[in-house]
Protein backbone atom coordinates (compact mmCIF):
# COMPACT_ATOMS: atom_id res chain seq x y z
CA UNK A 1 0.00 0.00 0.00
CA UNK A 2 1.97 3.01 -1.24
CA UNK A 3 -0.44 5.86 -0.35
CA UNK A 4 0.73 7.24 3.03
CA UNK A 5 -2.76 8.03 4.36
CA UNK A 6 -4.14 4.65 3.27
CA UNK A 7 -1.26 2.79 4.91
CA UNK A 8 -1.82 4.66 8.18
CA UNK A 9 -5.60 4.17 8.12
CA UNK A 10 -5.36 0.44 7.36
CA UNK A 11 -2.75 -0.12 10.09
CA UNK A 12 -4.92 1.79 12.56
CA UNK A 13 -8.04 -0.10 11.50
CA UNK A 14 -6.48 -3.55 11.88
CA UNK A 15 -4.86 -2.50 15.17
CA UNK A 16 -8.19 -1.31 16.59
CA UNK A 17 -9.93 -4.45 15.37
CA UNK A 18 -7.47 -7.06 16.64
CA UNK A 19 -6.68 -5.22 19.89
CA UNK A 20 -10.44 -4.62 20.45
CA UNK A 21 -9.84 -0.97 21.24
CA UNK A 22 -11.66 2.27 20.66
CA UNK A 23 -10.71 4.31 17.60
CA UNK A 24 -10.28 7.33 19.91
CA UNK A 25 -7.40 5.51 21.61
CA UNK A 26 -5.38 5.31 18.38
CA UNK A 27 -6.29 8.57 16.66
CA UNK A 28 -6.03 12.18 17.76
CA UNK A 29 -8.99 14.58 18.03
CA UNK A 30 -7.52 17.29 15.78
CA UNK A 31 -4.33 18.01 13.83
CA UNK A 32 -2.81 20.24 16.50
CA UNK A 33 -4.08 17.99 19.32
CA UNK A 34 -1.29 15.41 19.36
CA UNK A 35 0.29 15.02 22.79
CA UNK A 36 2.79 12.17 23.32
CA UNK A 37 1.82 11.99 27.00
CA UNK A 38 -1.77 11.17 25.96
CA UNK A 39 -1.49 9.58 22.50
CA UNK A 40 0.31 6.48 21.29
CA UNK A 41 3.72 7.01 19.68
CA UNK A 42 6.13 4.72 17.90
CA UNK A 43 8.06 4.53 21.19
CA UNK A 44 4.95 2.88 22.70
CA UNK A 45 5.36 -0.10 20.37
CA UNK A 46 7.06 -3.27 21.63
CA UNK A 47 6.92 -7.04 21.31
CA UNK A 48 6.45 -9.84 23.81
CA UNK A 49 5.26 -13.46 23.99
CA UNK A 50 1.87 -14.78 25.02
CA UNK A 51 1.39 -17.70 27.42
CA UNK A 52 1.84 -20.13 24.51
CA UNK A 53 5.13 -18.59 23.41
CA UNK A 54 3.70 -16.80 20.38
CA UNK A 55 4.97 -13.32 19.51
CA UNK A 56 2.52 -10.53 20.27
CA UNK A 57 2.65 -6.85 19.49
CA UNK A 58 2.24 -4.66 22.56
CA UNK A 59 0.99 -1.11 22.24
CA UNK A 60 1.13 1.03 25.35
CA UNK A 61 -1.68 3.57 25.50
CA UNK A 62 -0.41 6.45 27.67
CA UNK A 63 -4.05 7.18 28.54
CA UNK A 64 -7.37 5.54 27.71
CA UNK A 65 -11.03 6.22 28.27
CA UNK A 66 -11.03 4.02 31.36
CA UNK A 67 -7.59 4.69 32.85
CA UNK A 68 -5.55 7.89 33.03
CA UNK A 69 -2.37 5.98 33.92
CA UNK A 70 -2.49 4.09 30.64
CA UNK A 71 -2.64 0.44 29.72
CA UNK A 72 -1.15 -2.07 27.33
CA UNK A 73 -3.15 -3.63 24.51
CA UNK A 74 -2.04 -6.56 22.41
CA UNK A 75 -2.58 -8.34 19.12
CA UNK A 76 -1.00 -11.30 17.41
CA UNK A 77 -0.19 -11.97 13.78
CA UNK A 78 -3.21 -13.19 11.82
CA UNK A 79 -3.62 -15.19 8.62
CA UNK A 80 -4.96 -13.36 5.60
CA UNK A 81 -5.23 -9.81 4.28
CA UNK A 82 -6.36 -8.26 7.59
CA UNK A 83 -3.16 -9.23 9.42
CA UNK A 84 -2.37 -6.26 11.70
CA UNK A 85 1.32 -7.21 11.74
CA UNK A 86 1.60 -6.83 7.96
CA UNK A 87 -0.51 -3.66 7.97
CA UNK A 88 1.63 -2.05 10.67
CA UNK A 89 4.87 -3.07 8.97
CA UNK A 90 3.58 -1.62 5.68
CA UNK A 91 2.64 1.63 7.42
CA UNK A 92 6.06 1.86 9.08
CA UNK A 93 7.78 1.20 5.75
CA UNK A 94 5.69 3.75 3.81
CA UNK A 95 5.52 6.47 6.47
CA UNK A 96 8.35 5.75 8.92
CA UNK A 97 7.14 8.08 11.71
CA UNK A 98 9.83 9.09 14.19
CA UNK A 99 9.88 7.48 17.63
CA UNK A 100 8.10 10.40 19.29
CA UNK A 101 5.56 10.95 16.49
CA UNK A 102 2.02 9.67 16.64
CA UNK A 103 2.22 5.95 15.83
CA UNK A 104 -0.10 6.41 12.85
CA UNK A 105 1.41 9.67 11.62
CA UNK A 106 1.62 9.75 7.85
CA UNK A 107 3.57 11.73 5.29
CA UNK A 108 1.83 14.87 4.08
CA UNK A 109 0.89 14.80 0.40
CA UNK A 110 3.20 17.76 -0.29
CA UNK A 111 6.13 15.88 1.28
CA UNK A 112 6.81 18.50 3.97
CA UNK A 113 6.65 16.30 7.05
CA UNK A 114 4.10 14.28 8.95
CA UNK A 115 0.69 14.74 10.41
CA UNK A 116 -1.02 12.64 13.06
CA UNK A 117 -4.00 10.52 12.05
CA UNK A 118 -7.10 12.30 13.30
CA UNK A 119 -10.31 10.47 14.04
CA UNK A 120 -12.08 12.59 11.43
CA UNK A 121 -9.55 11.70 8.68
CA UNK A 122 -9.71 8.03 9.72
CA UNK A 123 -13.53 7.93 9.54
CA UNK A 124 -13.61 9.89 6.24
CA UNK A 125 -11.11 7.57 4.55
CA UNK A 126 -12.82 4.46 5.90
CA UNK A 127 -16.22 5.73 4.71
CA UNK A 128 -14.79 6.35 1.23
CA UNK A 129 -13.44 2.79 1.07
CA UNK A 130 -16.75 1.35 2.31
CA UNK A 131 -18.70 3.31 -0.33
CA UNK A 132 -16.27 2.18 -3.06
CA UNK A 133 -16.86 -1.43 -1.98
CA UNK A 134 -20.64 -0.84 -2.00
CA UNK A 135 -20.96 -1.84 1.67
CA UNK A 136 -23.05 -0.41 4.48
CA UNK A 137 -21.19 2.16 6.59
CA UNK A 138 -20.09 1.32 10.12
CA UNK A 139 -21.89 3.11 12.92
CA UNK A 140 -20.52 4.17 16.29
CA UNK A 141 -18.50 1.42 17.88
CA UNK A 142 -18.83 -0.89 14.85
CA UNK A 143 -15.12 -1.79 14.68
CA UNK A 144 -14.92 -2.74 18.34
CA UNK A 145 -18.23 -4.60 18.30
CA UNK A 146 -17.13 -6.49 15.18
CA UNK A 147 -13.89 -7.37 16.92
CA UNK A 148 -15.68 -8.83 19.94
CA UNK A 149 -18.03 -10.81 17.69
CA UNK A 150 -15.03 -12.18 15.77
CA UNK A 151 -13.36 -13.20 19.03
CA UNK A 152 -16.52 -14.89 20.29
CA UNK A 153 -17.00 -16.72 16.98
CA UNK A 154 -13.46 -18.11 17.16
CA UNK A 155 -13.84 -19.21 20.76
CA UNK A 156 -17.41 -20.49 20.72
CA UNK A 157 -16.48 -23.91 19.39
Amino acid sequence: MAVPLDAAVYACLTTCFYASTRVDEFTVPKLDGFDPSRHVTRDNLSYDQDRNGFRVTVLHLPRSKTTIEGEDVYWAKQSGPTDPDSALNDHLLVNNPRSTDHLFAYRKSNGTGYQPLTKRKFIERLAKAVRAANLDPLQGHGIRIGSILEYLAWHAF
